[in-house]
């Protein structure tokens, strides 16, 4: 599930940029970030509540333009989004739409504001 457009930019990123991204988190968490394979095993462990504080601590010093997406794997994802919908080769399938009155950028936006005055204090 993930919220936001097929057509944005966001809708997906490369191979590189979630290695990067996932060794950055798991730096930041003390988990090896060289090895693939040892840092999910380790990341696994952790609670959910620390690799969100983690994020939320990127995203204090990255800016809040950083995001997790799908990756072009040929596996799970054979194609960009906006390829795949631009496809005449149509599923008719069950699509279940709502939302959410708990956003997780809200939140997420207001512990990064208070870790900016926590930094400047």
């Amino acid at each position: 599930m993930r919220g936001g457009s097929a057509f944005s930019p966001a809708s997906i990123i490369s191979k590189e940029k979630a290695q990067e991204q996932a060794a950055d988190l798991a730096d930041e968490l003390g988990c090896p970030s060289s090895d693939g394979e040892e840092s999910v095993s380790c990341l696994r462990r952790l609670p959910a509540k620390a690799l969100n504080d983690a994020q939320t601590r990127r995203l204090a010093v990255s800016g809040p333009f950083q995001y997790w997406s799908p990756v072009v794997d040929d596996v799970y994802l054979k194609e960009p989004l906006t390829s795949a919908l631009q496809c005449s080769q149509a599923v008719k399938l069950d699509l279940l739409i709502g939302s959410s009155q708990q956003d997780g950028l809200i939140s997420r936006a207001k512990a990064v504001k208070v870790l900016a005055i926590e930094k400047h204090s």
